[in-house]
């Protein structure tokens, strides 16, 4: 809370309402959890000092165990968002929250007070509804004294207090010190950093930060939209907003401004008009109009019309105006995310909240043990779980699924909250044609013991999604007949990894399989062997896994006889399943012994050396007699002899780097300002060393290939918004993105480089994102280029795959700009860290098969189905590589002379690409995003 001295923000005592119960006021110094309508959020405070809020009550308990739980006296008849699974409980305890109010008080109420009599009709309406609980006719009245005395003392209102009133006459229904509050919010400057979206905005009110409106803004908006100012419900927002007519007539806001809106600020709701008026009318920046939204959940609200993509789905033609407002509060969810919900769950908008809605949520998190944070997560990815029959009747619905699970599969709540929070539709799956034969098919087919299925489901709940006779039971027993495997050892093996299950059996099984026969030179009983003994090597890809550890095992082993790292391999097959930065780390520490095995280093001698001198002190036969003769313990020996450092005076080393005149030295890490040591990373599993190159004048001796006149490097990456992700909610429309680096651009080239790619890219895209004034962008001069993605169906899969079209085709009108290129050999390199991508591309005879032929004529013979392969930008992107490489122009007709030769080639980063290039494509999808609102709303 803040109060208002001269112009200047002062800290007050609260920002939370003032009225306490004797029964559950706190002790002095004790912490108390109070509920802030005006920001929506659950509040611990300590002696008048916020400490910290929270999105939801069991949060604020589980940080704070022995705080106190302040009821309300004023609370609504609905839930509070958080309180476990019945959530106003925690705040509406005491026996005078429904008091009841006479017809005759209220003419009373109405007869003192100077109102219009329509106003006054509405107030005893309002209250007779028992909306507002605890409220009697004096305190309203009270309520009324406080609000004028505090408008007049503070704005200097004056006669126009009156206005506001008949304007926003729910305002005498509030608690005067939360009036007080959202003001002092409003007039306070703002805090200095706003990048984060999960601000704590009571603790910032409470440390004298607001919204930086200044005084004659807020008198202006009381006076023309004071429900921006004062509502702190969603009902009364969704109420009191000002019509269309009256913001374009009256307030003649432009409805080019709304546009703005759209592209500025996110989930306004159904109120942007107003949002625009108080941008172009009144002044206030996107900064301050986004920090209202931010801090004021309540200001954001839906709309009972359904819009056009909703009405295509059969919705209702009136949505419902309490479960649009009680879904808000529940789930703490802005109304965008509440539409989605209702165009994937269409016959969510026929449900009420008392007959349906709060009854099903109630039961899910009360039966489950979900938090209130994972029932909104699992309830945004499944809206449908709305719809679940929740009655105690084992025989059906919810309970009949937690019958199965809990009684006959024996999986414990924990279990079940786990396995559904991964795979909320385990609830959905009937029991008797889906779960069941399933649960037989692992028990009894394959042999995993009953007592392991519990892991197994909550671990890989998407097992029991799959169908049994197309997908589970053909790969179980196609890996049986492959390796020779009898009942009980494939219950083992799939008891170990049960995800290999969920494997395609043409994609990845099979190749997996015959990679390991040929290139290891297996039989049939070492590859069962081998498959026993390391399972989780199934997982692994071919291209992008195991054949680079294979040859990085050989280089390492510095032999030309490849039976050496094959015979590591087959002693050692956890090798395969190493991640390959852990195993190249591996590989630089410790050489390889081809011909005798290394002893283990528990066996391994050990000498004690003068750390200054670096003279032999003792030697010991090995490390297990050290530890005991040094009286530490074994993992802290190793410990020492990993790092190097000096322990206890001592420098301890193995002794064969002694022999070797290896002495290693200690390892330090470096220490932030903040002495904090950050956690090491990972070594790439490829470098991507560079020499800085000029793309259209490159020399052989600047060239990373000495064979090589001139080489173009393009890294590329592509994201979508929102992510596929299993936390963002289903139906938000999701948007796509690319981005393109150019690694030998640098700022500190010349101009002609910048102005070059400028005109390549703007022949090349249609939607590119411009640089802005955060840096976020094109930037040409340094080599960067974000651009949309035009198709549909937008997926993290399609837009990797585009991006490599789009790199393709930059390049070309790159080359285009340049003519001396006749006698020389361009090498194009495009780098993506997709396996997805990757896969599709690597083999470029293919794609020079596949673009030599028209649309009509392609046909996709490349690994996986036709639908996974998306021919319809496969065919797209290996036209433009053909076109390329064979040097014609778009119409197929006209020969170009771009290059004596062009060669293209597809490279695997690794997860070395920069990491800001994924941010890059991510800014380029969030801007597709805006785009995309503007023109559905337009």
């Amino acid at each position: 809370s803040l109060s208002i001295n001269h112009g200047r923000p002062q800290r007050a005592t609260s920002v939370l309402p003032a009225t306490r119960t004797p029964t559950a006021r706190a002790r002095h110094g004790d912490v108390c959890i109070h509920y802030s309508p005006s920001f929506q959020r659950h509040v611990a405070q300590c002696n008048s000092e916020v400490l910290k809020s929270f999105e939801f009550l069991d949060q604020a308990q589980e940080a704070y165990p022995d705080a106190v739980t302040v009821p309300l006296q004023n609370c609504y008849s609905i839930a509070i968002a958080g309180g476990g699974f019945e959530e106003s409980t925690a705040y509406a305890t005491e026996n005078d929250l429904n008091i009841p109010i006479h017809d005759s008080q209220v003419e009373i109420l109405i007869a003192a007070m100077p109102l219009e009599k329509s106003i006054a009709e509405m107030i005893k309406d309002t209250v007779l509804n028992s909306r507002w609980t605890g409220f009697t006719p004096e305190r309203i009245r009270c309520n009324f004294q406080h609000f004028r005395s505090m408008l007049e003392s503070k704005l200097q209102l004056g006669s126009a207090v009156m206005t506001v009133v008949n304007y926003f006459p729910q305002v005498l229904l509030y608690d005067c010190r939360q009036v007080e509050d959202r003001l002092n919010f409003l007039l306070a400057p703002l805090p200095p950093l706003l990048d984060h979206d999960d601000l704590d905005w009571p603790l910032l009110a409470f440390q004298g930060y607001g919204a930086g409106w200044s005084v004659n803004q807020v008198k202006k908006a009381l006076q023309t939209v004071p429900h921006v100012v004062l509502s702190m419900y969603l009902e009364d927002t969704f109420s009191m907003r000002p019509s269309l007519f009256y913001l374009i007539t009256a307030l003649q806001v432009p409805y080019q401004s709304v546009d703005r809106v759209r592209l500025e600020l996110e989930d306004v709701g159904s109120d942007e008009y107003t949002f625009a008026y108080l941008h172009g009318t009144l002044g206030l920046s996107w900064k301050q109009l986004h920090v209202m939204i931010q801090a004021f959940p309540c200001l954001s609200v839906g709309n009972t019309e359904p819009t056009w993509e909703m009405l295509e789905t059969n919705v209702r033609t009136v949505l419902r105006e309490d479960a649009l407002h009680y879904l808000q509060r529940r789930l703490q969810v802005g109304p965008s995310i509440v539409e989605a919900m209702i165009k994937t769950h269409p016959r969510l908008s026929t449900y009420s909240v008392e007959g349906k809605i709060r009854q099903t949520l109630d039961a899910l998190q009360a039966k489950l043990g979900f938090s209130s944070r994972e029932i909104r997560q699992v309830i945004l990815r499944m809206p449908s779980l709305i719809g679940m029959s929740v009655t105690d009747t084992p025989e059906k619905g919810l309970s009949q699924r937690l019958v199965f699970f809990r009684n006959t599969v024996g999986m414990s709540q924990q279990e079940l909250r786990m396995a559904v929070l991964k795979q909320p539709s385990l609830l959905q799956y009937s029991v008797e044609n889906s779960l069941r034969p399933k649960l037989d098919f692992f028990v009894d087919e394959v042999h995993i013991p009953l007592t392991d299925m519990p892991r197994v489901i909550s671990r890989y709940p998407v097992l029991m999604g799959l169908s049994l006779n197309e997908t589970l039971r053909p790969r179980g027993t196609a890996l049986m007949e492959r390796c020779g495997l009898s009942p009980k050892e494939i219950g083992n093996i799939l008891s170990r990894a049960p995800n290999i299950l969920s494997l395609s059996l043409k994609r990845n099984l099979e190749p997996t399989l015959d990679y390991l026969c040929d290139r290891l030179g297996l039989s049939k009983r070492q590859l069962k062997k081998l498959i026993i003994s390391t399972p989780r090597v199934l997982l692994h890809s071919v291209k992008t896994s195991l054949e680079p550890k294979l040859l990085m095992l050989e280089a390492a082993m510095e032999t030309k006889d490849p039976t050496e790292a094959r015979n590591v391999v087959i002693r050692n097959p956890a090798l395969l399943v190493l991640h390959i930065s852990a195993l190249q780390r591996r590989l630089q520490k410790k050489e390889l012994q081809p011909q005798s095995r290394r002893l283990t280093r528990r066996k391994r001698p050990v000498l004690e050396m003068d750390p200054e001198k670096n003279v032999l002190i003792r030697r010991y036969a090995s490390a297990s007699e050290a530890s005991k003769m040094l009286r530490t313990s074994l993992p802290n020996l190793y410990s020492i002899l990993g790092t190097g450092r000096v322990w206890k005076g001592k420098k301890l080393i193995y002794a064969e780097k002694l022999q070797k005149g290896e002495l290693i030295e200690p390892r330090t890490r470096q220490v932030r300002p903040d002495n904090k040591i950050p956690k090491a990373r990972p070594m790439p599993t490829k470098r991507l060393m560079f020499e800085d190159l000029n793309a259209l004048n490159a020399s052989n001796e600047s060239s990373p290939d000495t064979n090589m006149s001139l080489c173009i490097i393009v890294y590329v990456s592509g994201r979508t918004y929102p992510p596929d992700s299993s936390a963002e909610v289903r139906g938000i429309r999701r948007t796509g993105g690319m981005a393109l680096k150019f690694p030998h651009f640098h700022p500190d080239k010349p101009e002609e480089l910048a102005h070059r790619i400028r005109l390549a890219a703007k022949k090349s895209f249609g939607q590119i994102m411009p640089l802005n004034d955060d840096g976020q962008g094109t930037c040409y001069s340094g080599g960067r280029i974000l651009v949309g993605f035009p198709y549909l169906r937008p997926s993290r899969n399609r837009c990797e795959l585009y991006a490599c079209h789009e790199a393709l085709k930059i390049v070309g009108n790159l080359l285009k700009q340049e003519s001396s290129l006749e006698n020389e050999t361009v090498h194009v390199q495009i780098y993506t860290d997709s396996d997805y991508a990757w896969n599709l591309l690597w083999n470029t005879s293919r794609l020079h098969a596949w673009g030599s032929v028209a649309e009509n004529d392609f046909i996709y013979d490349g690994p996986g189905s036709s639908w996974f392969a998306n021919p319809d930008l496969l065919h797209l992107l290996s036209r433009t590589y053909y076109r390329l490489v064979e040097q014609i122009d778009s119409d197929d007709v006209t020969q170009l002379m771009l290059a004596k030769q062009v060669n293209v080639t597809f490279h695997h980063a690794a997860g070395c690409l920069p990491r800001k290039l994924q941010e890059y494509a991510k800014q380029a999808a969030m801007w597709m995003n805006q785009r995309a609102k503007t023109a559905i709303k337009l």
